[in-house]
């Protein structure tokens, strides 16, 4: 049996965007664990955001602000994670 799964970093994007309580916090243990970086996760919602206002249920300009926040009060990530 093998078990596969989403990369965490699309995993934690598409986690802070639904923001419920549960999913921020699951955004950073995954910082905390070394799953993800939050440089990375800038990055990468960097190079999205161009493509965001085809999804009209998203807001991009709130979707940032959620990103934001939510690396603010996660930090920097620990040096060597991937």
């Amino acid at each position: 049996m093998s078990y596969r799964h989403y990369d965490f970093h699309a995993q934690a994007l598409a986690k802070i965007e639904r923001g419920h309580e549960l999913d921020l916090m699951d955004v950073g243990e995954m910082a905390r664990l070394g799953l993800v970086r939050v440089d990375r996760l800038r990055d990468l919602f960097d190079a999205i955001e161009p493509e965001l206002p085809r999804y009209p249920a998203l807001d991009p300009q709130s979707f940032r602000r959620k990103v934001e926040r939510v690396l603010n009060e996660v930090g920097p990530s620990a040096p060597g994670v991937p």
